[in-house]
């Protein structure tokens, strides 16, 4: 095999490619093998300012407390039903559509020393008062309730395992509930736990960009990590003038769609955030 790859190199890289091989470029080489994630990356940048008129408005009339991260969510839930190819999971090399678009929260417990998410299920289909209701429960289960026991439950045997095998365990346990789609109740595990997509709030401390990583156990098209907001200097009808801007990074498994068909969904979603009165009932 040694003789055969030399040979091949001897055939196929013709003598003037030396001067582009230097020694640094060669144990970069041998580093690093050839890159094989399908993460996409990008962000875009929202006028939120009607989004937080409109939270205003809402807690004023429902007595509720919503937040950007929850409209975040229902947005990305409506967005997703006119891109259905990103509300669905891979199975054996095949693209299958889920029934119902399900929006999952990663939320810090124990004042970030641990993390953990829950999902909403039929987001699209729920007005925005059961949707912040939802959400509440979800939030309060995993903190104080019977959501943090199921986690502890499922993370617990992390504490006795090495990293190598705890590894193995939650690329399995993904693989089961997601891409099996069945339910692992000794661990508390649903399946197709997170459903279409993935929101986290990663500007709690100031962060204006930061891209999230894919864990194997969430196994979603996409993930969306929200900045803090900031007064910033745009363009509007030819004058500067200062809004409140908020980014928005996402992450997009390329497997699941193209570039251009990712771009419309984000740029749906931008347009569906600053036009909040036009998309959003308050009850």
């Amino acid at each position: 095999m040694l003789c055969g790859y030399f040979g091949l190199a001897r055939i196929f890289v013709p003598e003037s490619a030396a001067k582009f091989n230097s020694p640094r470029r060669k144990l970069n080489m041998a580093t690093w093998g050839d890159p094989d994630s399908p993460e996409v990356h990008g962000h875009f940048r929202v006028r939120i300012s009607k989004s937080l008129q409109f939270i205003e408005d809402f807690n004023k009339a429902t007595g509720k407390k919503l937040t950007i991260t929850h409209l975040v969510m229902k947005m990305a839930a409506d967005t997703m039903v006119d891109f259905p190819e990103f509300t669905g999971k891979i199975v054996c090399g095949c693209y299958v559509k889920y029934d119902t678009v399900d929006i999952s929260c990663l939320v810090n417990l124990d004042g970030g020393k641990d993390l953990a998410f829950f999902a909403v299920t039929d987001a699209n289909n729920k007005s925005l008062l059961k949707f912040c209701e939802e959400f509440e429960e979800k939030v309060e289960s995993l903190r104080h309730g019977e959501g943090r026991k199921m986690h502890n439950k499922a993370t617990g045997i992390t504490d006795i395992l090495p990293p190598s095998i705890s590894g193995v365990l939650i690329e399995l346990t993904g693989f089961i509930s997601t891409v099996l789609g069945l339910d692992l109740p000794m661990w508390g595990i649903k399946r197709h736990m997170c459903g279409s997509m993935t929101i986290t709030n990663v500007g709690a401390n100031g962060l204006e960009i930061g891209y999230a990583p894919f864990p194997p156990v969430i196994r979603v098209p996409g993930l969306l990590a929200l900045s803090s907001i900031k007064d910033q200097p745009i363009i509007d009808n030819g004058q500067i003038v200062i809004d409140k801007i908020l980014t928005i990074n996402f992450t997009m498994d390329h497997r699941f769609g193209d570039g251009t068909r990712g771009t419309k969904a984000m740029g749906e979603m931008k347009r569906r955030l600053e036009n909040p009165y036009e998309c959003l009932k308050i009850e």
